[in-house]
């Protein structure tokens, strides 16, 4: 059962109106869900300020990113680079490795 402090993401195929994936975020809110451009890998920001890179697909968590109080997720438009909007700062992370690049 599910706590009622537990929020989700879901994916929908919007031709055909099927569930594709489900996350639970432990959290009781969901800060920002960002997508790369080709739509293989999403990005979701909770509540608990935890940053989750899933393949959706499969579902599989990819990486998870050390960040304590994001707002705000974007995938760059070449899917190398996540952006994250933190404490008025954009601080940038390079998806494949997961490292932190220099901000912004």
């Amino acid at each position: 059962m599910l706590s009622p402090l537990t929020a989700s993401v879901v994916v929908w195929d919007a031709d055909t109106g099927r569930r594709v994936q489900t996350w639970l975020t432990q959290s009781h809110l969901v800060r920002s869900v960002a997508f790369s451009h080709d739509a293989k890998r999403v990005v979701v920001v909770n509540g608990y300020g935890k940053t989750h890179l899933y393949d959706v697909a499969s579902g599989k968590e990819l990486r998870r990113f050390d960040t304590k109080s994001p707002e705000q997720a974007l995938i760059t438009p070449d899917g190398s680079t996540l952006l994250i909007a933190e404490n008025k700062n954009v601080r940038r992370f390079d998806l494949a490795s997961g490292k932190e690049l220099e901000p912004l």
